[in-house]
């Protein structure tokens, strides 16, 4: 019990501190899209996004603890938690996004294609944590105890992951 209470702890900090990442991540947009683009910065935000996924593993899975431990109403609000870190990842995402087709536009790129690909496949990830992701997490937060819907938001992120995987092949490449 005592490693599902503090698992909730950092995950909560982790939400806590992803508001400040998120405006520095912000900050740093708005100071690229001043400036040339730089590639660096879609580096740094494809590296949070990273990041932000293995956080909605985490908390996917201490869910899936707590409801094995009989502690349903804790399980409800960690997979409300995964829900909204899901939800933040599709932002990271957006922002990626952006600072690629920044990229894309200034002409800041070695393979255009590969660029291309890049934001295609950030756009791929966007659409399965919406048809993937999303839907199974809020579904566990009306019923935590629908294993099958545990499984799903656990392919849906795992789908996620071999996307970035590619993203980031794309994006060294470009």
């Amino acid at each position: 019990m005592s490693y599902a209470i503090a698992a909730t702890a950092r995950l909560r900090g982790w939400v806590r501190s992803a508001g400040v990442r998120a405006v520095v991540a912000a900050a740093a947009l708005a100071f690229a899209s001043a400036a040339p683009a730089d590639p660096a910065v879609a580096d740094a935000l494809l590296q949070q996004a990273g990041d932000t996924h293995q956080f909605a593993v985490s908390a996917l899975g201490a869910g899936a603890t707590m409801q094995q431990q009989g502690q349903t109403q804790a399980a409800r609000i960690q997979y409300e938690e995964t829900y909204h870190i899901a939800a933040a990842l599709h932002g990271e995402l957006d922002e990626l996004n952006a600072a690629n087709q920044d990229t894309l536009a200034r002409g800041l790129y070695q393979d255009r294609a590969a660029l291309e690909r890049a934001i295609a496949l950030g756009a791929t990830a966007q659409s399965q944590i919406r048809s993937y992701v999303l839907p199974p997490i809020a579904g566990l937060v009306g019923d935590p105890d629908r294993i099958a819907l545990y499984q799903q938001a656990q392919q849906g992120l795992i789908r996620v992951a071999r996307t970035l995987s590619e993203l980031r092949v794309a994006l060294d490449a470009s």
